[in-house]
């Protein structure tokens, strides 16, 4: 089955300058050779995570690479968590050139290792936590950045809608096994991506197309990859609840990228509408490290100034649809997520 991930490779370049039209100002990119470069990092001025472990699902390419590589800067330990080893030995040469180039500092790079897991796969996420647990370590910082979009409807070898599984059901099982196995240090933070994209998955659609297994999808594949993120606001906002009445110190939070260039969408285009995406990402788009700021940003804030449960976007607080704060349907898609990977309620 071929699929391409949703955080695929992405151009570089951050400045951006604003350019009066009409009496209206618009965000322009700048083009790459006029980018602004990045100032060196120094023990001094970034937010010490030097003993800190976090997992990064998805950190071979785009914002998950970029994610791994600004909290390798800040000096934590990072667990790449990647389907494809040679993918993934790529990205992180690439990551430890960056730390080489931007840190300025008498401490040794932190390290960073990989370990595989496949996210269409409910086998590899539990190999994945057996093989932690192994390691005797806590993590602190849980990252559900994986996410895949597909040209055509398919299911996993396991039986399940492929956007339902490889975006949220795996993310699930890991972080439920991870919880079970108490992997996580007192005051950890599970950090779990989403989109706009959440608003595509409509009342009265979202529980008939969860349980179905079936490629003859009636919403159309915009509609399911939208009822996959709405599913991580939902596993978000159940975390928080339960750490919330069990006086844990633990906080769940999930995140809006933003407009990131990707490739999402671009297969099912032809050349004219590829032309027209392109010029709109040039124009708009984040690239990936501003994709990945909002989540370095709910890693480092100090936990007084966030709030647990939320949904945030450009490191802020951002709205939600009344399906995805529908605490009874959490409810209901925490008790199929648990049948359908074969675990007691």
């Amino acid at each position: 089955m071929r699929f391409l991930y949703f955080n695929a490779p992405l151009c570089s370049g951050s400045g951006l300058f604003t350019r009066k039209f009409s009496k209206t100002k618009i965000r322009v990119r700048q083009p790459d050779n006029q980018t602004n470069k990045k100032t060196m990092t120094t023990e001094s001025n970034v937010q010490n995570l030097r003993g800190k472990i976090a997992i990064v699902t998805g950190s071979n390419a785009g914002i998950g690479q970029a994610t791994a590589s600004s909290l390798l800067q800040k000096g934590c330990h990072i667990i790449m968590a990647c389907r494809s080893q040679q993918r993934a030995t790529e990205a992180m040469e690439l990551i430890k050139t960056e730390y080489t180039k931007n840190v300025k500092s008498e401490e040794p790079m932190p390290t960073i290792e990989f370990m595989a897991l496949d996210l269409a796969s409910l086998e590899s996420a539990r190999n994945f936590v057996n093989e932690l647990e192994q390691k005797q370590i806590k993590i602190d910082y849980l990252i559900n950045n994986a996410g895949a979009f597909f040209k055509t409807h398919d299911v996993t070898k396991d039986g399940f809608e492929q956007f339902f599984h490889i975006n949220y059901l795996s993310h699930f099982l890991l972080t439920h096994l991870i919880l079970e196995k108490n992997l996580l240090t007192d005051d950890a933070r599970i950090i779990s991506l989403s989109s706009g994209s959440h608003k595509w998955a409509k009342p009265g659609t979202f529980s008939d197309e969860w349980m179905k297994t079936s490629g003859e999808k009636k919403g159309g594949i915009w509609q399911l990859y939208g009822i996959s993120k709405l599913c991580m606001i939902l596993l978000t906002r159940k975390l928080q609840k339960d750490f919330t009445e069990k006086g844990s110190k633990r906080v769940a939070i999930s995140v809006d990228p933003g407009f990131v260039k990707s490739e999402l969408g671009k297969s099912q285009a032809n050349a004219v509408l590829k032309y027209i995406i392109h010029g709109i990402e040039f124009l708009f788009a984040k690239n990936a490290d501003e994709g990945a700021s909002t989540t370095v940003h709910c890693v480092v804030t100090p936990i007084e100034k966030l709030k647990p449960g939320m949904h945030y976007i450009d490191s802020k607080e951002a709205p939600v649809t009344d399906i995805a704060k529908d605490s009874n349907l959490g409810e209901e898609l925490h008790k199929v997520s648990l049948q359908m990977c074969g675990l007691n309620q």
